[in-house]
């Protein structure tokens, strides 16, 4: 990605900023949506509340027995050299209905990026008509993109499955930017409303029922009808400015991952992601204008899960632990930018309809073109689940 160098000069110095990379293109996409994927080192493809449950893929919703609600709160701290910052926020919920053990319908909510920053330039000065003057700029902004869905799934065989969501993406991303030039200030804010649709879909396969030794995910998500931005320009002493609505680049991706069952308790997770964007061109997104490049991800896992009638309470939970790898879509000047970390999770059951808390943290470094010194990035998620008997037949009150 290719961004424009006076930008790159001007804006070099971090001040009580989120990360430097939340000012470029959509900021930093999300990629673990719930507290068991984040410990799982998961994006939610395959299984991570426990071997056959993923709160993120409608394909794990058909078998289960209850309805299940679920939310979930995280936290993230970036520190970059001295300054350091973090911000919390609920990240995701979903409200699952299983029917009959066939088939299965959702909706939720969840985020898709996040934009907040706050970057000072570097004092200039310039020779103007025998005078010099000195220029600098700010630029701040906060906002981002999240997505309402619905999704569903249908259990095709014992061994194969299908499942679709819609997503429907919405938000409200402001930014300001102040110039000086000596004594003088200007001040010029923009509004972005973002519009959008994603189709999905996945594929599960069991190799077999009952002892669920091998179970295979596929999935693939691709812009699906009109997707626009809606922008308001802000002037000093000048009413707002509305502009016409502007297409906005959306990625196509395509992933896959598997469980494998190493023994009762104990399973091994794998997932690949690819992300492309159809064109390289975004020019209204904001400020820093640039390509938009492509992304890969890699992850693998373990878990043990809760051992049921042991009278050890460290049986009595599920625990994780995950590494991963990324290449985000922001690249430029010879250097993408990458991020590898691991994570931490531990899951806490409990009550006759299975219910449980979880908690993840993952700690990772990411590093490319806007800084020379790589962030360090510490990710905390909370997440509850309750179930409760509804649309299940044979139910009693």
């Amino acid at each position: 990605m290719k961004f424009r160098s006076q930008w790159l000069i001007l804006l070099t110095t971090l001040a009580t900023a989120q990360s430097p990379y939340n000012a470029v293109g959509y900021g930093i996409l999300t990629d673990a949506p719930d507290a068991a994927s984040l410990g799982f080192s998961s994006t939610g493809l395959i299984p991570s509340m426990d071997s056959r449950f993923s709160p993120t893929n409608p394909t794990t919703w058909t078998d289960l027995v209850f309805t299940y609600l679920t939310g979930h709160y995280s936290n993230q701290d970036v520190s970059l050299g001295g300054y350091r910052s973090g911000t919390g926020t609920l990240s995701s919920a979903t409200f699952i209905v299983p029917i009959e053990g066939k088939y299965s319908l959702g909706l939720g909510v969840a985020p898709v990026s996040r934009k907040v920053f706050d970057l000072v330039g570097d004092t200039t000065t310039v020779v103007f008509s025998s005078d010099t003057l000195t220029m600098s700029k700010i630029l701040d902004g906060s906002g981002g993109i999240s997505t309402l869905f619905a999704g569903g799934a249908w259990n095709v065989t014992e061994n194969h499955a299908v499942g679709t969501r819609l997503d429907f993406l919405f938000g409200v991303y402001d930014e300001h930017t102040v110039s000086h030039i000596d004594y003088r200030s200007a001040e010029y804010a923009r509004r972005f409303a973002y519009k959008g649709t994603f189709l999905s879909g996945y594929y599960r396969f069991v190799n077999d029922p009952e002892t669920r030794r091998l179970s295979a995910f596929a999935s693939f998500q691709v812009p699906f009808g009109n997707h626009y931005i809606a922008r308001t320009d802000f002037f000093e002493f000048i009413e707002p400015d509305p502009l016409p609505r502007t297409e906005f680049v959306l990625p196509t991706t395509v992933s896959g991952g598997a469980i494998y069952r190493l023994s009762p308790t104990l399973h091994a997770g794998a997932e690949i992601l690819s992300r492309s964007f159809a064109s390289g061109q975004n020019p209204d997104l904001n400020s820093l204008e640039g390509e938009m490049g492509s992304a890969t991800r890699l992850s693998a896992a373990l878990s043990r899960e809760k051992v049921f009638g042991s009278r050890d309470w460290l049986d009595w939970f599920h625990y994780r632990v995950g590494f991963f790898t990324r290449s985000h879509y922001i690249g430029g000047l010879g250097d993408g930018l990458t991020e590898v970390g691991f994570s931490l999770g531990l899951g806490i059951p409990f009550g006759l309809t299975q219910n449980q808390l979880d908690f993840g943290v993952r700690v990772s470094k990411r590093k490319g073109f806007l800084s020379e010194k790589p962030e360090s990035i510490t990710q905390l998620s909370v997440g509850l689940t309750l179930g409760d008997l509804w649309l299940v037949k044979g139910k009693r009150r």
